[in-house]
C-alpha cells in the first residue's frame, strides 16, 4: 500500500457512499431517468415533429414508467435473474429468488397507503373516510395507490361509457391533459352551441382549469368558502343532491355539512 494507492481507495469509496445516498432518494422521490425519457420520446429530438408528439403524449406519464422500470421490473424479473433467457411470464413463476411474493407484497402495501391517502383527502374535503369493510373502498385504494393507475377507471366504469375519475375519454387520457383540456372546452363549446350549458357545469369546467386548483388543502378550503356557494346559486339544490349521491354511490357522509356554509 503506497499513499496515492490509499488515497485512490478512499475516493472510490467516498465515491461508492454517495452513490449509495443518490440511488436511496431516488428510489424515495422517484424521477424519471435517461432510459425512461429514451423509452417514452425514442430517440426523438425537440422541436420536430415526431418529438413533440410523444412530448404531448407522454406528459406526467414518466412517473409510471420509471416506477415500472426501477421497482416493478426488479420484483418480475428477479434480483439477480437473467432477464433475457425466457420469456417474462415463464420467469415471473419459476425463478428462484421469491419476487413473486414480493410483488403481492408491494401491491398489499401500494393499497393500503393508498386507501390512507384518499381518507387523508376525504378528510380534508369534508368528508368521514371510505367504509373499509365495503370492497369497493379497496378497489378504490388499489387504484389511488397505483396498482390500477388511470387504467382502473375505465375497468371499473360502466359498459359503453367508459370515463376516467376526471370524465375524460380513453382517448384523451393516453393522449395526455392537453387533450383532455381540448376535450372539456370543445364538450361545452358545443354545448353553448345546442343551449344545452349549464352555468354550473361551465363554471365547473372553468374551475378545473385554474393553477394549483388541484391542491387538496387549496380545494377544500375553496369549495367551502366560495364553490359550494356558487354551485348552490346556479344549481338550486345542488348540494343535498350531491349528499345523497356520495351516501349512495360511495357510502360517505360529510363530517363537515357543506350547507352550514351556504348563505
Amino acid at each position: 500500500m503506497t499513499p496515492s494507492s490509499i488515497l485512490a481507495l478512499r475516493e472510490e469509496i467516498q465515491d461508492q457512499f454517495r452513490t449509495y445516498f443518490s440511488d436511496g432518494i431516488g428510489d424515495a422521490v422517484i424521477e424519471s431517468s435517461a432510459k425512461t425519457r429514451a423509452m417514452l420520446r425514442q430517440g426523438t429530438s425537440a422541436g420536430t415533429l415526431p418529438g413533440e408528439f410523444f412530448r404531448f403524449i407522454t406528459q406526467f406519464k414518466a412517473f409510471g414508467f420509471e416506477y415500472a422500470n426501477r421497482f416493478l421490473s426488479r420484483e418480475v424479473y428477479g434480483y439477480g435473474a437473467n432477464s433475457f433467457t425466457e420469456g417474462l411470464a415463464g420467469q415471473f413463476v419459476r425463478n428462484q429468488y421469491g419476487e413473486s411474493g414480493h410483488l403481492m407484497r408491494q401491491i398489499a402495501a401500494m393499497t393500503l397507503f393508498g386507501y390512507l391517502s384518499h381518507s387523508v383527502k376525504q378528510l380534508a374535503a369534508g368528508k368521514t373516510p371510505r367504509d373499509p369493510v365495503d370492497v369497493r373502498t379497496w378497489v378504490q385504494a388499489l387504484t389511488q395507490g397505483g396498482g390500477l393507475g388511470i387504467y382502473g377507471d375505465f375497468l371499473f366504469s360502466e359498459l359503453g361509457n367508459a370515463k376516467n375519475r376526471f370524465g375524460g375519454s380513453p382517448l384523451t387520457t393516453f393522449l395526455g391533459p392537453t387533450a383532455g383540456s381540448f376535450e372539456s372546452f370543445y364538450n361545452l363549446y358545443v354545448d353553448l352551441m345546442n343551449g344545452d350549458a349549464k352555468a354550473a357545469n361551465t363554471f365547473r369546467t372553468l374551475w378545473s382549469h385554474v393553477p394549483g386548483n388541484n391542491l387538496f388543502y387549496f380545494k377544500g378550503a375553496f369549495d367551502y368558502l366560495i364553490a359550494y356557494n356558487l354551485y348552490e346559486s346556479l344549481n338550486p339544490g345542488y348540494i343535498s343532491r350531491m349528499k345523497r349521491r356520495i351516501e349512495r354511490e360511495q357510502n360517505q357522509t360529510f363530517w363537515l355539512d357543506p350547507e352550514t356554509f351556504v348563505r
